[in-house]
């Protein structure tokens, strides 16, 4: 496992927000062209194209809506919150 891979620990923080998002209508785990570990979030009632989230060296980062949207984080929870705030859990 890379460094830059989603630990288990983080994706279960993430299942949990998924299961309390309900505008998120489904998700997959991929990897991207370079190998990275790639967490796809698709919106339900939406055509676009899905928000993606991935680990990089020293904080994570979300791209979506035709990969012109980013948002880079220093913790995965500060990205989760900042992906749903309705949503936000006192940790």
């Amino acid at each position: 496992m890379s460094e830059l891979d989603f630990t288990d620990a983080e994706l279960a923080q993430f299942l949990a927000r998924f299961e309390a998002t309900p505008e998120w209508a489904g998700w997959e785990r991929t990897s991207g062209l370079s190998g990275r570990d790639l967490i796809s979030i698709h919106l339900g009632g939406s055509e676009a194209d899905p928000i993606r989230l991935a680990k990089g060296e020293g904080g994570y980062m979300a791209a979506g809506f035709g990969e012109w949207g980013l948002t880079v984080c220093a913790s995965f929870k500060e990205l989760l919150d900042a992906l749903a705030p309705s949503h936000r859990q006192v940790a």
